[in-house]
């Protein structure tokens, strides 16, 4: 009995299922092109894919005798694609497989999941990173002049940087970001370790330059942890240098790298006594 083609068609929802389900993305794995898109003339969309038939309604490839019209019709037999990948799916001369396109709609269905996924876990730990970026962001650059903690090393609540990137770390841990809590642990022992005791070492009318160590932890949270793209941290670099190149001039300097070259010679030149008086600890560890 011949087969009667009309009846093994896709029906509107199953089209339209098989389409969603891909986020209108083609199925085919080396394409992904999205199959829809705005239209230039109106406030409608325009789509450009297809459903395919895995096996075919017709006489086409994979055609499969003894499936019913039900079965062939059904969103099981069928995969979006773009209309190129489409068309090479649809010919008779088609090389593609009746399993090899079932792996593609499969795969294609956990791509989609994969992204939302992502995109779902990327908000999550930007959230937990925000407030922590922002606070590095406005660290002065140059603290001084003298061992001077300024307000910069605190928040609006008065808690120190480095106790609000201990918060962070842990936010981060527990919500299974283990790489992410490890970069911001070294940033906060580096805070503590370098900047901290360069400050409290800082002499006096001179000012400390740590703009290089600051941008590059300001890189690390925002490209390795939050995973903000390079343009983005180079627009907050142009700005944040202009500013240390305007509030260097006129004043006395020393790099980071200078304070620490010179900390042998500073501590067996002074007196104990005398250094422990200069030194001011940081706001918020003093508890």
């Amino acid at each position: 009995m011949a087969t009667n083609r009309a009846n093994r068609e896709f029906t509107q929802d199953v089209k339209r299922d098989l389409a969603e389900r891909v986020a209108y993305m083609c199925s085919n794995p080396f394409c992904r092109n999205l199959t829809i898109k705005p239209s230039a003339s109106s406030n409608k969309a325009v789509r450009s894919g297809k459903a395919c038939h895995i096996h075919s309604a017709g006489k086409g490839p994979r055609y499969e005798p003894g499936m019913t019209d039900e079965e062939c019709r059904a969103f099981e037999n069928g995969i979006w694609a773009c209309d190129k990948c489409a068309r090479e799916i649809d010919d008779n001369e088609s090389r593609y497989e009746a399993d090899e396109l079932r792996q593609w709609k499969k795969e294609a269905e956990r791509y989609v999941e994969g992204l939302v996924t992502q995109d779902t876990r990327l908000r999550q730990l930007r959230g937990m990173v925000t407030g922590t970026l922002s606070a590095l962001r406005i660290l002065t650059a140059l603290p001084g002049p003298g061992p001077r903690f300024d307000q910069t090393f605190t928040d609006a609540r008065n808690i120190s940087l480095a106790r609000l990137f201990i918060e962070s770390e842990q936010l981060l841990f527990e919500n299974d970001f283990r790489d992410e809590a490890e970069k911001v642990g070294m940033i906060r022992g580096e805070l503590v370790s370098r900047i901290h005791a360069a400050v409290a070492r800082n002499p006096a009318e001179t000012y400390l330059d740590i703009s290089e160590w600051k941008n590059k932890q300001v890189r690390v949270l925002m490209i390795e942890v939050m995973r903000f793209s390079q343009q983005s941290y180079q627009r907050y670099l142009d700005s944040e240098m202009r500013m240390v190149r305007n509030a260097r001039a006129g004043v006395k300097v020393y790099t980071l790298s200078e304070r620490e070259r010179n900390t042998t010679v500073d501590s067996s030149s002074t007196n104990a006594g005398d250094f422990s008086s200069a030194c001011v600890t940081p706001p918020g560890l003093s508890e």
